[in-house]
This record gives C-alpha cells, structure tokens and sequence, in this order.
C-alpha cells in the first residue's frame, strides 16, 4: 500500500509544464508525468521538463498504462491533471477508469466541440 501521495500529469506542455513544481511545492505530492503524443510541434515538446518527474510514462494503450503506472506506484495516482489540449482525452479516459471524475465522461466531447457544448447549454 502506498504512503505518499501521487499527482499524474498528462501531457504537462505549455502552461501545463509549470504544473509538477506548483503540485510538489504547494501540496507535497510526488508528480508523475504520461506523455500521450512524441509528434506534437518542438516549440510545444521543448517545455516539458522530465527532470521535474518521479516517473515519466508514454501512453500506449488504456489498458497497458493504467497497468503501468499502478504496478509502480503500487495503486492508482491520488489526483489527476491535465497539463495541456492534446491530453484531454487520455485525461478523461483514466479520470473515468480510476474514478477520478472532474468532469462527466460522456460529455467529454462537448467540452472541445462549440456546437456540442451550445446543445448541451440548451437541455
């Protein structure tokens, strides 16, 4: 059973990347960090920061990570974040699949589709 407390970061870019330090300094968590794309531009990829990260994991698949990233911190993480755009659907995958909801899985895509997000205003 683990002690410490776990804060994963999902493609902590951008402003995302300022994330670990904050998470570590203001909350004392050890952070975690799951790349879910190598391919994004080098002006976004050159703000990542892996020296920031106890452990630094590459998503594969849903399953293979969450199997990942449970077996070495002996559990699923205490708090999950999305550092940046590309992450949101692996985010909302594993908020789902650890029972971490910040936000309603089924309205996933509404929150990036302006014309969905409208609809949902609506109802």
């Amino acid at each position: 059973m683990k002690k410490d407390k776990y804060a994963l970061i999902v493609d902590p870019f951008s402003s995302g990347a300022v994330f670990a330090d904050r998470i570590k300094t203001l909350y004392g968590c050890k952070v975690i960090a799951l790349i879910t794309n190598r391919h994004l531009p080098p002006a976004v990829m050159s703000t990542f920061r892996p020296e920031e990260y106890l452990t630094v994991f590459e998503y594969n698949s849903l399953q293979d990570t969450v199997q990942e990233i449970e077996s070495s911190l002996g559990g699923a993480p205490d708090y999950i974040v999305c550092g940046s755009e590309p992450g949101v659907p692996v985010f909302d995958l594993l908020c789902k699949q650890w029972n971490l909801l910040p936000n309603v899985f089924e309205l996933s895509q509404a929150r990036r589709d302006k014309y969905l997000m409208q609809r949902q205003l609506m109802v």
